[in-house]
């Protein structure tokens, strides 16, 4: 059941609901202090393409935008947002020895009605940014629960 569920909200409502839930970013989730400064060439407003994939369910894909603001020390990035469905959606980023940021937690995304189900709710537990050849690539992971059912996925964007 669960991806005939999500083929029918991928193909229809993620895109406009995606789409209103990036546009807004919540409070701040912090993950730690980072230890080092963290490549300046982070600092910018991404626009690019964001891609969810959901256990059993083919991925879908929509233009969006990523804040990435460099902390006053430069050793932490918030990204955002980074929610579906509304809700808080940044998550502080930390360098941890290598080129990329990381985040490990927990963020409830505010519950959204996908396809035939009334109310999913997205699970962020854990983000990674990183520069690349003049962009920058993000993997969100976690789970999504609704309709009795709860399964894992996979986000990526994909920015200049």
């Amino acid at each position: 059941m669960r991806p005939t569920l999500y083929r029918t909200f991928l193909s229809s409502s993620f895109v406009v609901i995606s789409s209103l839930s990036l546009a807004s970013c919540g409070p701040l989730f912090d993950s730690g202090p980072g230890t080092a400064p963290l490549n300046p060439a982070f600092n910018k407003q991404w626009s690019g393409t964001w891609t969810i994939s959901l256990q059993g369910a083919q991925p879908s894909t929509l233009n969006g935008v990523l804040s990435a603001v460099l902390t006053s020390d430069g050793r932490n990035v918030d990204l955002g947002p980074i929610c579906f469905g509304g809700g808080p959606g940044t998550v502080r980023a930390y360098q941890d020895g290598s080129e990329n940021a990381h985040w490990v937690g927990s963020l409830v995304c505010a519950p959204a009605s996908f396809g035939t189900c009334p109310s999913e709710v997205f699970t962020l537990a854990y983000a990674n940014a990183l520069l690349l050849n003049n962009g920058i690539s993000v993997l969100v992971q976690g789970s999504v629960t609704g309709c009795g059912a709860t399964s894992t996925f996979d986000m990526t964007f994909t920015g200049t």
